[in-house]
């Protein structure tokens, strides 16, 4: 009698040692990318006025943007009273529906309160209609009441609201990668392969006072200069100095911190 053997295929077999030993060496890199990202994106980088002492700043969720499920938010901070009750109404304006939110603040002082926005969709794009679609384009914000703490209502009757578009260029200039179940913003990352890119045409191009455009496909420096800026190569003088540790990347961050 003949028995029948099962047995796995070798890359089911092979795929949680290769992702456990890829996160190992990858991870490192894509946190300092995706960190210095949410450091220069976070809420309350660029608060905005409305009305005599009330400032605000939004995140405005994409569909890279992580969280189960991921929302936007808005911060709501006084720069100078308390007031005992703050309530707003924001409202996005979408080529086909209004999404609005109501938010109400108690105490609110100079430390940011922030509320999530669940109404507001996903920032996006799609093509339809023959053209470039977004979920959503002018937001409005109005402050309905502002009670001080001696409870009144420091509006008298005046509308306070402001407005603005939500930019999108992260979908349209930036990169998120998804691994490990994470969306990550790798645009560091490519800023840092960039960087090498052009010092080797600094080194091999310009130095030689060749201008691209008269360069001759078999000249050696062209050549080389191919070479060492394909996308491969470039991953690969990328990542011997920042596998595991990320050291090259978070040192760079560093100096760029330093410099501003």
């Amino acid at each position: 009698m003949h028995h029948m053997g099962f047995s796995l295929p070798l890359g089911i077999l092979l795929k949680k040692p290769i992702e456990w030993a890829a996160q190992k060496l990858f991870l490192n890199a894509y946190q300092a990318s995706d960190e210095y990202y949410w450091q220069l994106n976070k809420i309350g980088a660029s608060w905005k006025n409305i009305g005599n002492d009330i400032e605000y700043d939004t995140y405005l969720a994409t569909i890279f943007s992580n969280g189960l499920p991921p929302l936007s938010y808005i911060a709501i901070r006084s720069s100078s009273s308390l007031y005992k009750k703050i309530t707003l109404k924001l409202e996005a304006e979408g080529p086909f529906a209004t999404y609005q939110e109501i938010i109400i603040i108690h105490n609110l002082n100079e430390k940011p309160v922030i509320k999530a926005l669940p109404s507001i969709p996903l920032k996006s794009m799609w093509v339809a209609r023959g053209g470039i679609m977004i979920p959503y384009g002018r937001v409005h914000i109005e402050v309905i009441e502002q009670i001080n703490n001696k409870n009144q209502d420091v509006l008298e009757g005046k509308k306070i609201e402001d407005y603005f578009n939500p930019s999108y260029t992260e979908i349209l200039n930036s990169e998120f990668v998804k691994r490990w179940g994470y969306y990550w913003n790798v645009d560091e990352i490519n800023w840092q392969k960039q960087y090498m890119k052009d010092y080797f045409y600094m080194m091999l191009i310009f130095s030689a006072g060749h201008p691209w455009k008269s360069l001759n496909s078999f000249n050696p420096r062209f050549i080389l200069f191919k070479i060492l800026t394909n996308k491969l190569s470039l991953s690969i003088a990328f990542w011997s100095k920042n596998l595991i540790y990320g050291k090259q990347i978070r040192d760079s961050i560093k100096k760029q911190k330093e410099d501003i």
